[in-house]
């Protein structure tokens, strides 16, 4: 594994892409450090970090569209899955190289505080704890860009997948509150989810009866409780989309709570990305 993370980590050191990466984030980071910070004169630096935490959907595509999909364009994957390394150390490894670029300007950004401290009083606690949060919610989009990147051997197409799937995340709590609180909308919003669930069974197991089972059974199962009990559905999409907002959580963390439940989520996240990678690649393996 260790091999991997050597190799992964010096070919974004060698190559534009994580440099671009850290550069475009301390840029923009130091340009709104100073604005709200330093001549705004605030003391909370998590603000800086939640306006720069935009940066997400455009900077993370570049370095994560490349981590699978040039592998398999450039049929190197091909040495990897022979060789007697075990799939999840090779996924993680991938993983750690780019997780460690992100974490070379979050390192830097705990300097920003100390700074701060020269000139007057900080919560630090409030600040650590809002630094550690924007660490968690780039690892989560690095374990999303990492699967999507797993899905294509086009790291264009990667790329735009993953800034589309990032902007919906973003955009979760705008949308529940355009989306109609009537049951056949949440039917409709949650068809919409089995259909992609299903299409990402059947992509990864290649199967079409498991997946027309399971899509079967959930729709199944959604059209008895609009059939019985339809009130149960009246406004659970929007619901739906405002529990699992993203940004919601690292919200909490700007105002002082430190929000236990955001970081499992945020850790869930890693996890569930970093199984569904490893099982799309075990699958390339045994094709």
């Amino acid at each position: 594994m260790f091999a991997i993370y050597k190799r992964e980590l010096k070919s974004y050191m060698t190559s534009m892409f994580g440099y671009v990466f850290m550069a475009v984030n301390l840029l923009f980071a130091g340009i709104y450090f100073n604005n709200i910070n330093i001549q705004g004169g605030s003391p909370y630096f998590g603000y800086t970090l939640s306006y720069i935490s935009f940066l997400f959907m455009f900077t993370i595509p570049l370095v994560t569209m490349r981590m699978i999909a040039d592998e398999k364009k450039q049929k190197t994957d091909q040495l990897l899955l022979t060789s007697p390394v075990t799939i999840t150390r090779i996924v993680l490894g991938k993983y750690l190289a780019v997780v460690t670029v992100f974490a070379i300007p979050v390192l830097l950004y705990c300097v920003y505080p100390l700074i701060m401290g020269r000139f007057g009083s900080i919560p630090y606690k409030m600040t650590y704890s809002s630094i550690l949060a924007y660490f968690l919610i780039g690892c989560a989009f690095i374990a999303i860009g990492m699967f999507i990147s797993s899905l294509t051997d086009s790291v264009v197409i990667a790329a735009f997948i993953s800034l589309v799937v990032f902007f919906f995340m973003y955009m979760e709590q705008t949308l529940a509150s355009f989306i109609p609180k009537t049951a056949i909308s949440s039917v409709i919003g949650y068809t919409i989810v089995i259909i992609a669930i299903v299409a990402i069974i059947y992509y990864m197991t290649s199967n079409a009866y498991i997946a027309g089972i399971v899509g079967i059974i959930a729709e199944t199962a959604l059209l008895i409780i609009y059939m019985l009990k339809p009130v149960k559905l009246e406004g659970s999409i929007s619901y739906l989309l405002n529990a699992f907002d993203i940004t919601s959580g690292f919200a909490n963390f700007l105002n002082g709570i430190f929000d236990i439940k955001a970081l499992i989520y945020y850790i869930s996240i890693i996890v569930i990305c970093f199984t569904l990678t490893v099982q799309m690649l075990q699958k390339r393996r045994w094709s």
